[in-house]
C-alpha cells in the first residue's frame, strides 16, 4: 500500500477542534466537511436536502416515463392510444380528444357533408352543393354587396330607397343639407324641435316652418328676424327659401292669447264674448290705464241698468261733450238746442238771459236787495238797433227806469238817479 499522508480537517470557523489522519480511499464522516449535501426545489418551492451519501430518485408524473441507464437519465413521453399517422382529407375532418396535459388520447375523423340547405326570411329552402357558386344579391337602392380577395361586403348604397316601414332603434343623424319628407302625415315624439341648431354668432334671415299650399302663397310660422318679431305670414316662399323672406302679415285664429306686454293691433278688430281690462285688482286707474286714440262707432250700453258709474267721487270725468238735443238723466231730461249756457257754482246756479218755468219767464232779482230787476238794451244812434251799446238794469215793478249805477265820462260812479219813465 502506498503511504498514508496526513489529512489535517479544519472547520469553516477556522478554529481547530480536532485532528484526524486519512489515507487516500478512505472514508471521512460528513460531519468533517463543509457543503457535504446539496438542495432541491420544485416548481411549488417545496425545499428538500440531499445528503452525500443519499439516494435521489427522478420520477415521472403522468404520461412521462424516466428510465437510468449507467450514468444516463432517459425522460420520455408515455405511449397513447392513437396510432400515429395522418387524418383528415378533402372529404373528412379530424376529431380529436386531448387530455388535461395537452396530449392527444382520441383521433379519428368525420366525413364532410358537401351540400347545405340555404334559407331566407322569405321565399323557398334551396339545398346548395360543393363546387357550385353562391351568389349574395342585394336589393337596389337598398342593399350592394361586393367580393374582394374572399371577403363579402353587405352595405348600403350612396342613395337608399325604403320599400315598406323602417324603424330606426337608435339616433338617426343626417348631415346633408336638405331633408324631404314626403308623408301624409308625421308622426314625432320629440316634444321640443330645434332649427338652426349649430348656428353661431349673431342671428341672420327667418327662420321658422313653412307650409306648402300648392298654387296658393304658401305659409310661413316663425321668426321674422328684421322684424324681430316671431310671426305669421304669407308669400312665394318655400322650404329651399334662405335670408330675409318677403313676407305678408296672415290671419289667425286662437281660443285665447295672454300677453304679458304690448299688445299692438292694426286694422278692424272684432271681439266677442266678456272683455276684462285690468286684473285682479279691478282695473283700478292708479294701476291699469286704458288709452282710447280712436272713436266709438256705436252705443256704449252698461250691461245692467243702475248700476255701473261714470267715474266716481274722487276721479271724474273733466267735460263731456253732447251733441244730442236732450239729455236724460234717472228719466228725467234736459234739453237744449246748442247755444245758451248754465253755471253752476257753490253760490248758486247762473241760468241764461230768458229762462224759463214752465211756460212763465223766470223774474231776475238784484243780488244785494233782493228787487225783482229787468235787462234793457241801450242803443245809439251811431251804432244803430243791430247792437246794444249797453244794458241796463232797471227795476222790474216801477214805472220809473231808474239806473242802478253808471260811469261818468270822468270815470267816475253815479249812484242811482231816476232819468225818465219806462
Amino acid at each position: 500500500m502506498a503511504d498514508k499522508t496526513p489529512i489535517r480537517l479544519v472547520f469553516t470557523d477556522g478554529s481547530p477542534t480536532g485532528i484526524a489522519e486519512y489515507q487516500a480511499g478512505d472514508t471521512i464522516a460528513n460531519e468533517f466537511l463543509s457543503n457535504s449535501g446539496f438542495t432541491l426545489v420544485d416548481d411549488s418551492s417545496t425545499v428538500t436536502t440531499i445528503s452525500l451519501g443519499e439516494s435521489m430518485k427522478i420520477g415521472g408524473n403522468t404520461g412521462i416515463i424516466t428510465t437510468i441507464s449507467g450514468d444516463n437519465i432517459s425522460i420520455d413521453l408515455d405511449d397513447t392510444a392513437v396510432t400515429p399517422g395522418s387524418y383528415g382529407s378533402s372529404t373528412a375532418v379530424p376529431q380529436i380528444t386531448v387530455d388535461q396535459q395537452g396530449r392527444i388520447t382520441s383521433l379519428s375523423t368525420a366525413a364532410i357533408s358537401t351540400s347545405f340547405t340555404l334559407a331566407a326570411d322569405s321565399g323557398s329552402n334551396d339545398t346548395f352543393n360543393t363546387g357550385d357558386t353562391l351568389t349574395i344579391s342585394g336589393t337596389s337602392n337598398e342593399i350592394e354587396t361586393a367580393v374582394t380577395d374572399n371577403t363579402i361586403t353587405i352595405g348600403l348604397p350612396d342613395d337608399i330607397t325604403v320599400g315598406n316601414n323602417l324603424t330606426v332603434t337608435g339616433n338617426l343623424t343626417v348631415n346633408g343639407t336638405t331633408t324631404t319628407l314626403s308623408t301624409t302625415n308625421t308622426t314625432v315624439e320629440d316634444q321640443l324641435f330645434e332649427l338652426g341648431n349649430g348656428r353661431t354668432g349673431s342671428a341672420t334671415g327667418d327662420s321658422g316652418i313653412i307650409i306648402e299650399r300648392g298654387d296658393d302663397s304658401n305659409v310661413f310660422i316663425g321668426y321674422d328676424e328684421s322684424a324681430d318679431k316671431i310671426t305669421f305670414g304669407t308669400g312665394t316662399f318655400t322650404g329651399a327659401s334662405t335670408g330675409d323672406l318677403t313676407l305678408t302679415d296672415s290671419d289667425i285664429r286662437v281660443s285665447g292669447i295672454e300677453a304679458t306686454g304690448d299688445l299692438d293691433v292694426t286694422g278692424t278688430s272684432t271681439l266677442s264674448g266678456n272683455i276684462v281690462l285690468g286684473t285682479g285688482d279691478g282695473g283700478d286707474s292708479s294701476t291699469n290705464t286704458i288709452i282710447v286714440n280712436g272713436r266709438f262707432a256705436s252705443d256704449l250700453i252698461p250691461s245692467q241698468d243702475s248700476v255701473y258709474n261714470l267715474g266716481r267721487a274722487d276721479q271724474r270725468w273733466k267735460t263731456i261733450f253732447l251733441a244730442a238735443e236732450t239729455l236724460d238723466i234717472g228719466g228725467a231730461t234736459i234739453s237744449s238746442d246748442g247755444s245758451g249756457s248754465i253755471t253752476i257754482s257753490g253760490s248758486g246756479a247762473v241760468l241764461p238771459v230768458g229762462s224759463k218755468l214752465g211756460d212763465d219767464t223766470i223774474a231776475a232779482a238784484d243780488s244785494v236787495t233782493g228787487l225783482a230787476t229787468r235787462k234793457v238794451n241801450f242803443f245809439t244812434n251811431s251804432e244803430g238797433l243791430g247792437t246794444a251799446n249797453a244794458t241796463f238794469t232797471f227795476a222790474a215793478t216801477s214805472n220809473t227806469s231808474v239806473f242802478k249805477e253808471f260811469t261818468r265820462s270822468n270815470g267816475s260812479t253815479q249812484a242811482v238817479v231816476s232819468l225818465f219813465t219806462f
